[in-house]
């Protein structure tokens, strides 16, 4: 069992329990009575458990109830926090009961009442939170209004989990003699039991040949809540409205959790993270997402995607977290897809079937983003710096003159790898200068321009022989560009936020080739690309492709997506678009969209 110490969470304050009599006392509009005869009363809210709750029992969908707690003397007040809905069976519970919409926090004392107002997620399809409602003064009397509320799919009662004064800010309590209780032999002794009661549950799931719920229940429950020996003493010492903050979650039980591995422990550590701050807040939001994605993983994915992929991290799904991901057209129709957030490679063949996929290892669980990390989640191959694996594949660009195709992919550390058209690594190097960060339009470019490789990080260009070797560099005086292509004359287009800018491989500063009036307006993030008679494409995220006789001077304008694209990323062939966005590559026919306007234009006409 880990060895993990249960601590109290203090607030590193000069004032005492003393100073937070247990005489305040809570009061609602009204409290429901359930079918099984539970009284879900006021207090319920302010226990310091989330597996209680308050739930107002008005007739109708609760709004217009309140709940209410006075103090035993008047009170700085800088923020309250609310864990709305019944969270006593995870999403299933909350789901089925009314939980609040919208909010009004008032502070009632010798002056005006002090209100805020403030709107909630639904907690019932966005799972279990903490709204944090900012509103200062001093406070006698603290009432929760429900202005609005979410109705239950099987009962309308609205419910309140639990409410914490100065949880996110403000003056809160220390806990004195809960700290003396815990350093005492008695509650030494007591957490002893504790962890042989949780050892005892762990032996009893492991040994179970599918498992034991009640078991494990039992450890999500403490996980969550706290442990049962600290929940007495909080009760006896902690004054209403300081519950939560004096009861942690129970280490040595989530602990327990980690080595079962079982999905089902997500509610509890959920909990742990939500009645948690700082460090202890960020690990257990951690341990959340790595056991969601370790569901995922263990659940095994689709095993049919859809041509040109999906959504996901499965053979022939794409995943980016909304980043453009690099594409390249083949010399025979086959695509190329930079999977971004899976760590590898898709070919695509001219079906849009899924041929190959290069990177390393197999389906596994990861945190790595562009150089740092971010919610864990399931990736497709593992990110990995040796030859012929990916940390985030950005950009990738055909080498001509080669049969069959070779492609050279650039990676979000700046690696460069060369692969021959099987998937063989052929040899690599990395890029001088600092890595890509992610962000509308993506960080890094690659091009081929004369035999000479041209990666584009950033602000800054890096023109490489075919061996690796640097012939120049330079920063881009526009700044980072968001598209890349090469145009007929050799030279760079290199688009911004607001139009195109001619450059060549020395960086010396051409002119402007758009100004952005010659796209749709609406638009955030677009892309360039050449065909193969070098005429210049803008596809924008408003779903709108442009085709140019020459740079600045539009050919036509054609509308592929009536509800627009993520940042896209394509690759155009004789008027046939490739277009990566979304988890999949949208295979768009220009010539046949220009027909069907042309149709319909003339049908409106007669009309």
């Amino acid at each position: 069992m880990t060895d993990i110490r249960i601590a109290c969470v203090v607030a590193s304050l000069a004032l005492s329990t003393s100073a937070f009599a247990a005489s305040s006392s809570v009061k609602a509009s009204s409290v429901l009575k359930d079918s099984e005869g539970v009284t879900h009363g006021a207090e319920l809210a302010f226990d310091g458990l989330m597996s209680t709750a308050w739930a107002e029992g008005d007739i109708g969908p609760g709004e217009g109830s309140w709940i209410e707690i006075t103090l035993d003397h008047t009170t700085a007040i800088e923020s309250v926090s609310i864990w709305p809905g019944d969270l006593s069976r995870d999403d299933r519970s909350a789901k089925e009961n009314g939980r609040p919409k919208v909010v009004t926090v008032e502070l009632i004392g010798k002056g005006e009442p002090v209100t805020a107002q403030t709107a909630m997620r639904d907690v019932g399809s966005a799972g279990a939170q903490r709204v944090d409602v900012t509103v200062v003064g001093d406070a006698d009397r603290i009432r929760i209004h429900l202005d609005e509320v979410y109705n239950g799919y099987l009962h309308d009662d609205a419910y309140i989990a639990e409410v914490a004064l100065n949880f996110s800010a403000g003056v809160a309590p220390t806990f004195d003699k809960i700290d003396a209780y815990v350093a005492s032999d008695a509650g030494v002794k007591a957490a002893a039991a504790h962890k042989d009661e949780i050892i005892t549950l762990f032996e009893r799931f492991t040994t179970a040949e599918f498992g034991d719920r009640d078991a494990l229940a039992q450890l999500v429950a403490w996980a969550g809540d706290g442990a049962p020996y600290l929940r007495d003493r909080v009760k006896k010492e902690a004054p209403l409205g300081y519950r939560l903050q004096a009861l942690p979650a129970d280490a040595e039980a989530i602990g327990a959790l980690l080595k079962l591995k079982d999905p089902n422990a997500i509610p509890g550590i959920q909990l742990a993270a939500l009645r948690s701050r700082g460090k202890d807040a960020r690990r257990y939001e951690g341990l959340v997402s790595y056991f969601e994605a370790y569901a995922q993983l263990k659940g095994g994915g689709r095993r049919v995607i859809a041509p040109w992929g999906e959504q996901g991290w499965e053979k022939g799904a794409i995943h980016t977290f909304g980043e453009p991901a690099g594409v390249a057209l083949g010399q025979y129709g086959d695509v190329y897809v930079a999977d971004t957030a899976n760590q590898r490679v898709n070919v695509y063949g001219p079906d849009g079937r899924l041929r190959s996929a290069w990177g390393k290892g197999d389906p596994n669980i990861t945190d790595a983003w562009f150089g740092g990390k971010r919610r864990h989640y399931v990736a497709g191959m593992e990110a990995s710096t040796a030859d012929g694996g990916f940390t985030d594949p950005i950009a990738l660009a055909i080498v001509p003159g080669h049969e069959p195709d070779e492609v050279v992919v650039l990676d979000a550390l700046g690696h460069l790898s060369w692969f021959d058209g099987n998937g063989q690594f052929l040899h690599g190097w990395k890029v001088d200068g600092k890595p890509a960060e992610a962000g509308v339009g993506g960080g890094g470019h690659l091009l081929v321009v004369g035999g000479n490789i041209v990666a584009i990080v950033g602000s800054k260009g890096y023109v490489y022989n075919n061996n690796g070797e640097l012939k120049n560099s330079w920063d881009i005086e526009d700044g980072a560009p968001i598209a890349a292509a090469v145009l007929k004359n050799g030279r760079l287009a290199l688009g911004f936020h607001r139009g195109a800018v001619e450059y060549d491989t020395l960086g010396f500063r051409h002119h402007v080739l758009l100004d952005g009036d010659e796209l749709p307006n609406g638009y955030e993030a677009w892309s360039l690309a050449t065909d193969e008679k070098g005429k210049l494409w803008a596809v924008t995220d408003r779903g709108d492709a442009v085709k140019f006789k020459s740079p600045g001077k539009p050919e036509f304008t054609v509308s592929f997506s009536k509800v627009g694209i993520s940042p896209p990323r394509f690759a155009v062939f004789q008027d046939m678009l490739y277009v990566s966005t979304d988890g999949k590559v949208l295979k768009v026919d220009v010539l046949e969209l220009r027909e069907a306007a042309r149709k319909g234009a003339e049908n409106e006409f007669e009309e």
